[in-house]
């Protein structure tokens, strides 16, 4: 029978956090049917294992920032980064082994179009560049280059925001888009 007042043995943070993140990666393994990419291992993961641990109380949220690094749902400093990540060793290792053998061209098929393709055809249908749909959506224009990296996922707040907006801006060719067509898909035949 389960106790809900039953203690825990005692470990640290890093032990933590890191097994947190091991975790998600499996379920995001098994969950989405993707395979585990870079990106996956040095930004999404991380930024989901912050986000928990923020929502635990478990570390203090950030301040703040106008400009720097994504880091789940927050921007924080490159040295802020660094050190959370540096409480990760099993997905940089994880990180580090897919950037040395990970080739998303080779393994996969992906539903065309895909997010990138849907992006550089509202870029010229609404003549905007990069930075202005950037702005306008409410993320660093670097996030908006990553639905170039197949397999990459990013953050869903980010996903519906973007099509919302090409929904507004182009509506006779994006009038009933779904942002699920912004999230890269494998073809299942």
């Amino acid at each position: 029978m389960l106790d809900k007042n039953a203690t825990i043995p005692a470990t640290n943070l890093q032990e933590t956090l890191d097994l947190i993140s091991c975790f998600l990666a499996d379920a995001f393994n098994y969950g989405k049917k993707a395979y585990l990419t870079p990106e996956i291992h040095d930004d999404y993961l991380p930024g989901e294992t912050f986000n928990l641990a923020i929502r635990l109380g478990w570390i203090a949220q950030p301040p703040r920032l106008e400009s720097g690094v994504y880091l789940g749902g927050y921007v924080v400093s490159q040295q802020y980064y660094e050190e959370f990540k540096s409480f990760l060793p099993w997905s940089w290792g994880y990180a580090q082994h897919f950037r040395e053998r990970f080739d998303p061209e080779s393994i996969m098929e992906w539903v065309q179009p895909t997010p990138d393709q849907w992006l550089q055809t509202f870029k010229v249908e609404s003549e905007l560049t990069e930075e202005e749909i950037a702005e306008r959506v409410g993320c660093h224009e670097k996030t908006l280059q990553r639905f170039k990296v197949p397999g990459y996922r990013t953050q869903i707040v980010i996903v519906k925001a973007l099509a919302e907006f090409m929904k507004q801006k182009c509506p006779q060719n994006f009038g009933d888009f779904d942002f699920h067509q912004l999230m890269w898909r494998q073809r299942e035949d």
